[in-house]
């Protein structure tokens, strides 16, 4: 199987994939399912980036192995079982992938050494996503169905009783060792206006700090 995603040349392929990794987060085959799913919604780098001027102002696409309805159809069905049967997998899956598609979209985001003594790896999210809850109008990138589906992920995380706030603020905080302003930005959202006590608390008073002047006023839209 993983090597019919790494080329997908069948017709529909892509709805048996999605149907198959359902049935294995419903019965419990969770490795399985996570395995299959980070490589069917890998995000790679612009196949055309060499060619390209190194200009920070120059855009990158970045690539998936579907097209842009298809990779958003399997992320729509696929994350509300596989954040049900194992929220905190489904967050990690994410976050990396997530991760993957920023990085591959702009050239002058930070490495974490190069951004070592930083607190936030900026990735100038507050133009192309300035409210993070909000779908953009370009909508359509990967990225962005990442974000949702991220945010989908860490808000079945936060509501699950089947694991602690302990362990909850440990993955968290994990998370956001990875300092990337879309990811910081994600967590706080889920974490805003919820009831939170201990490390959780600790961690949205953190991120609001950082980000409240955005949150009571975004950015303005920007169409690029």
């Amino acid at each position: 199987l993983k090597g019919y995603i790494k080329k997908p040349q069948y017709l529909l392929f892509g709805h048996a994939l999605a149907d198959l990794i359902v049935r294995f987060a419903n019965e419990g085959a969770i490795k399985q399912a996570i395995e299959l799913a980070s490589l069917a919604l890998e995000v790679m780098p612009d196949p055309e980036a060499e060619g390209k001027t190194d200009d920070e102002w120059v855009w990158l696409h970045p690539v998936t192995r579907w097209r842009d309805h298809d990779y958003e159809e399997l992320i729509k069905k696929i994350t509300p079982p596989l954040a049900a049967a194992a929220p905190d997998k489904t967050v990690s899956m994410y976050a990396n992938l997530l991760e993957d598609a920023v990085r591959y979209n702009e050239r002058k985001v930070k490495t974490l050494e190069e951004a070592k003594d930083e607190d936030t790896i900026q990735d100038i999210s507050l133009i192309w996503r300035p409210v993070i809850e909000e779908e953009h109008e370009n909508s359509s990138e990967p990225r962005h169905k990442l974000i949702d589906a991220f945010i989908g992920s860490l808000q079945a995380l936060i509501a699950t009783d089947k694991i602690s706030d302990e362990k909850k603020a440990k993955q968290l905080n994990g998370i956001l060792g990875m300092k990337l302003e879309t990811i910081k930005r994600c967590v706080e959202y889920v974490l805003r206006d919820k009831e939170l006590t201990g490390d959780l608390k600790a961690i949205h008073d953190t991120l609001y700090a950082e980000f409240n002047k955005i949150i009571e006023q975004p950015a303005v839209r920007f169409s690029v």
